[in-house]
């Protein structure tokens, strides 16, 4: 990044707190059709302040990189759902529970409680409706083009659930971190930097920087899993780490994962079969499609061009 924009970078996160109007809108971005502005950077970084104490604690110009990292990320995804002809509109009803979903530890249920409050924030509700659309139509884009590439195997997971039922099973804590590299050679240096930054900071502050994951807005936090949702390729190097310890480069579909070891727990397993099989399909359901997602992504960005000014 030259002076020039760096001193732009400045100039809008000196100013978070003021009035859009003293900062001068230029684009700053182009990818294909669409544009991000100084003022969107600005808007969605004073957003994502006020919404994450996580991401509080990040410097101005590493608030700048993730607000500039997510809205190219949004724009992508735009353009390659109007390509697939979907329509960015969505029923009330589906909005609000999405909303629900998404923002019920901050008491907001609905579209109207959200819109108060970024009205607080000065920001206008359309401007986030659209993300909140774009996201859930994407959700729903890789679901119709994937979910029958799921492989899910209730007859192992039954087994699976019986053998391990009425004895001590372990539950885990975690974060994630899930990077790409363009070459496999460069895996242990980007790991290396990635290690680096996590003793220099936190995880929590490496998972906004570094992760490519949904999970990266929530510090990576992927809250608690029982082994038996666990593939043994993460099982296994999970099984030998201490509380705050993190695993090596794991391999998965699209990239790498690196995880951390919150805390552990053992608990006496005697919960319902049916329920249990339910919510394993659940886990291993949004973990595939969270790596379809991941692949179909990369592959999309690889056809569009990106302009920086």
């Amino acid at each position: 990044m030259n002076i020039k924009k760096y001193l732009l970078l400045i100039l809008i996160l000196l100013f978070i707190n003021q009035n859009l109007k003293a900062i001068e809108n230029k684009i700053l971005f182009k990818i294909d059709n669409e544009i991000i502005t100084s003022i969107e950077i600005f808007k969605y970084s004073n957003y994502l302040v006020e919404m994450d104490k996580n991401i509080r604690n990040l410097n101005d110009k590493e608030v700048f990189e993730l607000a500039k990292n997510l809205l190219i990320k949004e724009k992508i995804k735009k353009i390659k759902l109007k390509n697939e002809g979907v329509k960015l509109d969505i029923d009330e009803k589906i909005l609000d529970n999405y909303i629900k979903s998404i923002f019920s530890t901050k008491r907001i249920n609905n579209f109207n409680q959200y819109k108060e409050f970024l009205n607080n924030l000065e920001i206008e509700a359309d401007f986030m409706k659209e993300k909140l659309i774009i996201n859930l139509a994407w959700n729903n884009l890789i679901f119709k083009k994937f979910s029958s590439k799921l492989k899910i195997n209730k007859d192992e997971l039954k087994k699976k659930i019986n053998n391990q039922n009425n004895i001590n099973s372990k539950s885990y804590l975690l974060s994630e971190i899930f990077f790409e590299v363009s070459d496999k050679s460069k895996v242990n240096k980007k790991y290396k930097e990635i290690k680096t930054y996590i003793e220099k900071e936190s995880f929590k502050k490496a998972a906004l920087i570094y992760s490519k994951a949904d999970t990266s807005r929530d510090g990576g936090s992927l809250g608690w899993i029982n082994a038996k949702a666990l593939n043994k390729n993460i099982l296994k190097p999970l099984s030998v780490l201490n509380k705050n310890d993190i695993t090596n480069p794991i391999p998965v579909p699209g990239g790498f994962l690196i995880l951390r070891l919150e805390d552990k727990k053992t608990i006496k397993d005697i919960s319902n079969l049916e329920n249990e099989l339910n919510n394993l399909i659940r886990i291993k359901t949004n973990q595939q499609l969270s790596q379809f997602s991941n692949i179909y992504f990369n592959k999309v960005k690889k056809e569009i061009l990106i302009y920086e000014f």
